[in-house]
């Protein structure tokens, strides 16, 4: 047989004849719904489109992984996936029961102020102490002339020399931030010709002063003119980057697992869906305020409580009961051979990881009522040594 189904995606499907290799002629598009083990042998659940009938298959042969509608990130069936398992529970008396979502999202760029943020937060039912901190001029400083540097831009092409324009910070303090806008000509093989301080770039109270110290090429001259108008808008707006923060701090309250080795995918209890509802709303809104062309999306896709699934959340969870414990603990050994200070405040900040990767894990374990003995013994060695950089420095203080 080909590939396999997974849980969710919409394919173009025919049957295979008994444990032959001839697929059936006769074609069928779905989503499939489920994937679970019966006396040994794997089950595919497919919600077939024509008739809105759930159909168990042990073999199938996937013609195509049909494209995402309307571009979206996520598959589709007429209805929704989960109105129409609803109504195929209703209508045939099955039992189809839901242990939780996969989310997964994607944040694009955007800028919005902080008023329209509370509106925003106000309309997707995202409570208002989740607000971001109020917008800082000095960061807003850093990030309009971080923003404003230019590479390779060509000045002869005979020559091959090219003109970067470079920003490098002086000094700063409680009062100012001093940079400078760097002229750097490199030739074609980036061998340095010429290094100038240009343009003094100074962040005060008062606002910004941005103060040529030469004269400058035109391209000098659009950087600066880029610079005020960049900041003009960072010191009123948040970006795309402070919307993700929102969002995966929401995320974290639903105690999420990454379902995939390299993240993005998270598995979230059922219990937690009014959360994950907020969050599309959240997401959907911000598409008023993007700066780019691409959006900002958040799915979900209800996920059958059956045994594949299950195997699936338990082991996702001890990888990162693994991953997430063995980072403490080298984090906390690194920190016992430094030089840094051990403070109260950050041992306390270790205990406080473990015991909440602790309380994510107690969750799952009375949810599917398992019990993994790696990830106890993880939990544990993490703890203990929270718990001895915590008394290292009780008894240095006593």
């Amino acid at each position: 047989m080909g590939l396999r189904p997974r849980p969710g995606e919409r394919i173009r499907f025919n049957k295979w004849i008994g444990e032959g290799d001839q697929p059936t002629s006769k074609q069928w598009t779905g989503t499939v719904t489920g994937v679970f083990r019966r006396s040994g042998k794997r089950i595919y659940q497919i919600l077939r489109d024509h008739d809105q009938v759930v159909q168990e298959l042990q073999h199938v042969n996937i013609v195509a992984r049909l494209p995402k509608d309307g571009g979206d990130d996520t598959p589709k069936s007429r209805g929704g996936l989960v109105d129409n398992l609803v109504a195929i529970e209703k209508a045939s008396g099955m039992d189809i029961k839901f242990i939780g979502f996969l989310l997964w999202f994607s944040v694009a760029d955007c800028r919005i102020t902080r008023e329209q943020l509370e509106e925003v937060f106000s309309e997707t039912g995202i409570d208002s102490k989740r607000l971001p901190k109020e917008i800082s001029p000095r960061d807003a400083f850093r990030r309009a002339t971080s923003a404003a540097e230019k590479k390779r831009i060509p000045l002869d092409l005979k020559e091959e020399r090219f003109l970067n324009c470079m920003i490098r910070e002086i000094r700063a303090d409680s009062k100012q931030i001093n940079r400078q806008l760097v002229r750097e000509i490199v030739d074609g093989k980036n061998v340095r010709l010429e290094y100038t301080p240009v343009a003094d770039l100074i962040h005060q109270e008062n606002g910004i002063h941005l103060i040529p110290k030469v004269d400058l090429l035109h391209d000098e001259r659009d950087v600066i003119d880029e610079i005020k108008d960049t900041y003009e808008i960072e010191k009123n707006c948040y970006n795309g980057r402070t919307m993700r923060d929102i969002i995966n701090a929401l995320l974290w309250e639903c105690h999420p697992v990454a379902v995939r080795t390299s993240g993005g995918v998270y598995f979230v209890p059922a219990r937690y869906e009014e959360t994950t509802k907020s969050i599309k709303r959240f997401a959907k809104r911000l598409n008023d305020y993007r700066s780019t062309d691409h959006k900002t999306t958040c799915w979900t896709m209800p996920l059958v409580d059956a045994e594949e699934q299950r195997s699936m959340i338990e082991e996702s969870l001890e990888d990162q009961v693994a991953s997430e414990s063995k980072a403490v603990i080298d984090e906390m050994a690194k920190l016992t051979k430094g030089e840094r200070k051990i403070t109260q405040k950050l041992a306390n900040q270790y205990v406080e990881r473990v015991k909440s990767l602790k309380k994510l894990y107690t969750e799952y374990e009375d949810m599917l009522n398992y019990k993994s003995v790696e990830a106890q013994a993880n939990l544990d060695l993490a703890m203990q040594g929270a718990m001895g950089i915590l008394s290292k420095v009780e008894l240095e203080a006593s």
